[in-house]
């Protein structure tokens, strides 16, 4: 990942689209000095095999911590940002081509 994205550049990534899988473990994606938040699809259980899943990276430096919202034709993370002045909620959703939203 830093091959593509100077990590040093900004604090808050959103991906959608990820093909994550519970196999791969975070700390493998590159992102040193951020929590990083996932909504990996659950292969074993969704209709869905290729496609999808969600990830929001935020640098250590900010307090954040996810908010635990589930759905079951959405793949969404959501997670609250809390600063010295405000509290702000990020997401990112992927909504699949056959979901039922």
């Amino acid at each position: 990942l830093n091959a593509y994205i100077p990590l040093s550049t900004f604090d808050i990534f959103a991906f959608t689209e990820t093909w994550l899988a519970s196999i791969v473990n975070s700390s493998e994606l590159g992102f040193k000095n951020f929590n990083v938040f996932r909504c990996d699809r659950n292969i074993h259980t969704s209709n869905l095999s290729r496609g999808g899943r969600v990830l929001i990276a935020v640098n250590n430096k900010l307090s954040s911590k996810l908010i635990n919202i589930t759905s079951k034709n959405l793949e969404i993370v959501f997670i609250l940002i809390k600063t010295d002045r405000n509290n702000i909620i990020i997401s990112s959703v992927y909504i699949p081509n056959r979901s039922t939203i």
